[in-house]
This record gives C-alpha cells, structure tokens and sequence, in this order.
C-alpha cells in the first residue's frame, strides 16, 4: 500500500480511535522499508510514530460524527464543510434581516401626538408684579375740640361728605355765655382806654402851655415838672389800655372759636365710617376715643412691594418718565391704571424689599381701601419681541431648547436664548426668529427628526396640512414672570 494512502485511511491517533483501532488492531504504526521493496509491512517502534503526520479531521472541527482518516470520511468531510459554509450563509444572512428590520422598525414607528403653538412677534412690556394693599388717600379720627353733650347728628353712616360740612352740634350755651361775657369785657376796656386817651389829650395840651410860661418865669420849674409827670403816667395808663383791649378782643375770639368747636365739621371730603358716639353722649375735649373716622378714598393709594433688585432699574426709569402702575382688583374686576407716585428711602432689611405707592383718581370707586390687588409695574416695553408659551421651553444638559415642527412634520431640536418670563409666556433672545411651530405638550416621546402628528386641545389630531395650528393665545399683560415672578427678569 502506498504510504500516502495509508495515511488517507489508515488510523490517526488524534482523531478517530474508533477507526483506527479497526484498521490496525494492534494499535502500533506501520510502516514500509523503501529498501525492500517487496517486503510487507513492518511494525516500526513508537520513536519511528513521528514520521506520520497528523493531519486535522473536519469532522471534529466541524463537531460531526465521523472521521476525515476512516474509511469514507473524507467524503464526510467535505459534506460536514459544505454544510458548515450554509449554515455561516444563513446566519449572516438572518443577521442582516435583522438589522435591516430595525432600521425599517426606527423609521417607520407611528409619529408622536403633540400639541404646538406659534412663536410669535408682539410689544411685550417689562413688569414688576406684586400683590399691593388699597390705603386711603387720607384718614382722620374726628374728636371734639371742647367738651360738652352731643344734641345733634347731620350725617349718615357711610355717606359721602364735603371738606368742613358740619358733622355733629353740641350744646352751644355755654360757648355763647362765654362769647357774651368776653365781648362785655371788651366793651368795658375800650370804655377805659377811651377815658384815658382824653385824660392824656388833656395833659399833652396842659404841658405844651405851661412850658410856655416856665419859659417866660411866670411859673416855678417844679410847677411845670408836675404837669410833665401826669403826662406820661396818662401816656403809660393809655398803653395799659390798649393792651388790655387787645386781651378783651382775643378773648372774645376765644370765646368764638369754642363757640364753633360746638359744631364739629369734616376737615376734608371723604366717606364716613361707623359713628362710635351717638346723640345725647357727653364728650369730653381732646378724649382718646374718636367721634367717627374719614378716610378720603379720591384719590387713592396702592401700596406694594418691589424687591431690592428691581430698585435701580426702578429708580432709573421713574427719573426718566412717570412709570405706569396698572392693579388687578379681586372678582375679575376690570384693571385700573395709575401713576407711580412713591419710592421708600430705606430698603426693609428684614425682607429685602422696597415700598412702593401708585396713585390713582378713582372717580368711578374701582378700588376700596383694605381691599388687596394685584399691583403691575411697567418698567419698559419690548418691541416685536419672539413669544412662545413658557411650557415649550425645555432645559437639558446643553441649557434650554424647543422643539419646531418643521415642513415634514418632523421635531428638531433648537437650542434657545430666554430672556424673561411674561405670565404664561417666555421671551426668546436667541434662536428663534418669529412664526416658527414649537411644541407645546409631548415632548417626553420626541427626539431629534422624529415624526409627530398636531393634535388639536380637544384631543382630536390635525392633518399635516392643516392650517389650523392651534397657537397659544397672547397672554393678558396681568396675567406674572419674573417675574419678579414671577418673574423675574
């Protein structure tokens, strides 16, 4: 047997023992002496076993039954290989199905239902908003300036009345005893200061004659120095006089005054509160408990609060132009405009925030005092400012961005700029131009390029040539922000 024949089917020891145990029993290497050429075969020693190489068998390679160096295991071989070389074709071919199932599965998932609005280019005013309190432009505590018994009442309680209308009339005897009494005394110091004032003509007209004749000797000089001295004690008994008709006039002023303290009047126009004192009630002067309260409620103050960062801008832009202060009363009532009017010269520190008074006429009585509003400060207005409703505004890892649907009804990511919040709405600084669509609601199924369907608010969804986006409507200016809340710029 040819030796490369014996190779192909003799025994291998490293593949088949089976077959190999069936083609040489004995278990020992064969081989052949080339020197005798007709010689049969002869058992070799275990040293000579190295001259045999072993080659691999497919079958085990390929994990088959069989042997590539038993009888008829070549031919198994090549089929075990054949089959190992489909079966590599079929699973990269099932492989690639695969993938290309999933990119088929990626690009045709059901678009995502999304509700939009339209970016859109308006005014958008600059505000400070707060809750502020009505106080009244003026209140009084109406008391009695004298004692005496209440006879009478002239008002209503909560009716409106003009500046010095009389309010409530006390007991006016004694008042007039006292007026009568000072004016008596009057009379009589005049009566006075007349007889002197003739006594002193008298005496002037004595001195003048007499100094004539002290000048010619016809009279002693003592003679005459006593007409002198009667003079001017009359003089100083006319001063006297006078003084104390200017004390008998004041009195009788006085005595006036108390007279009109008996009838209490409205020191401004203004409305009436409680009346604490009714008719018949003694009152006593000065006494801590008031008669009755006015509060002046035309015109009118709001009071709020601004905090201290707002302060600079504040007090630059009032240095400017009167800044427009707009309230919000309760009840859905319409809004009111005034004027700011008051600016506090101490920040309170315990809160960091600064006082702050508007002005307003009030005519129609909007505002009622105690009452609490909504106080909006306009500081400035941007013009044709981007506004997109404050829920399309999302922050990532980048900073903030939206979502547009562009022309393919596709969601792309655009990275933005805000610069305020308005109320409901957000102001846009950078990378929004005007008239884009932004996603407003479904963004936690979008990703860049993803597809996506309009939705309408109702639920039910547009066509993608729909024309009727659903667009945010313009948030009323009091709706706040930054803002402070708010918003807060």
């Amino acid at each position: 047997m040819d030796p490369d024949d014996f190779l192909t089917n003799g025994a291998s020891a490293s593949g088949c023992r089976g077959a190999s145990q069936s083609a040489n029993p004995t278990g020992k290497v064969a081989s052949f002496d080339h020197q005798n050429t007709g010689a049969t075969p002869r058992r070799s020693s275990v040293r000579k076993e190295s001259l045999f190489v072993r080659r691999p068998c497919f079958s085990s390679i390929l994990g088959v039954r069989g042997c590539c160096n038993a009888p008829g295991g070549a031919k198994a071989a090549v089929s075990a290989f054949g089959w190992s070389l489909v079966l590599a074709a079929v699973f990269f071919s099932v492989g690639g199905c695969h993938r290309e199932t999933g990119q088929a599965e990626s690009q045709g998932r059901p678009p995502a239902p999304v509700l939009v609005a339209r970016a859109e280019l308006r005014d958008v005013p600059v505000e400070v908003r707060n809750i502020g309190a009505v106080e009244p432009y003026r209140t009084a505590e109406i008391k009695a300036r004298v004692g005496g018994q209440i006879t009478k009442v002239r008002f209503a309680e909560g009716q409106d009345v003009e500046a010095d209308q009389p309010l409530f009339d006390l007991d006016r005897r004694p008042f007039e005893a006292a007026l009568a009494q000072a004016q008596a005394n009057l009379h009589r110091q005049e009566a006075e200061l007349a007889r002197d004032r003739a006594a002193l003509e008298k005496a002037d007209a004595d001195v003048l004659r007499y100094r004539s004749l002290r000048a010619s000797n016809t009279i002693s000089d003592e003679i005459f120095q006593e007409y002198v001295l009667r003079q001017k004690t009359l003089a100083a008994t006319v001063q006297a006089g006078q003084a104390a008709v200017e004390a008998a006039q004041a009195a009788v002023l006085s005595a006036q005054l108390m007279l009109e303290y008996a009838q209490v009047r409205a020191p401004f126009s203004g409305r009436t509160g409680d009346m604490l004192v009714d008719e018949g009630n003694l009152v006593k002067a000065d006494d801590a408990k008031a008669l009755l309260v006015i509060t002046q409620i035309e015109p009118i103050y709001v009071r709020f609060m601004a905090a201290e960062k707002y302060l600079a801008e504040i007090r630059a832009r009032a240095a400017e132009k009167t800044l427009s202060v707009r309230v919000l009363p309760p009840a859905n009532r319409p809004a009111v405009e005034g004027k700011l009017t008051f600016i506090d010269n101490m920040v309170d520190r315990a809160t960091g925030t600064i006082a702050l008074k508007a002005t307003f006429d009030n005519h129609q009585r909007e505002l009622w005092p105690g009452e609490f509003v909504e106080a909006v400060l306009t500081l400035d207005v941007l013009r044709g400012a981007v506004v997109v409703p404050a829920e399309a505004v999302q922050v990532g890892q980048q900073g903030t961005y939206v979502f547009i649907v562009d022309d393919r009804q596709q969601a792309q990511m655009k990275p933005v700029v805000v610069r305020l919040n308005v109320g409901n709405d957000a102001v846009i600084a950078e990378g929004l131009a005007g008239g884009e669509t932004v996603v407003v609601d479904g963004h936690m199924r979008l990703t860049p390029g993803a597809p996506v369907v309009i939705k309408q608010r109702n639920g039910s969804s547009a066509g993608a040539s729909s024309s009727a986006v659903p667009a945010e409507p313009a948030a009323p200016a009091a709706s706040p922000a930054p803002s402070p809340a708010e918003s807060d710029r």
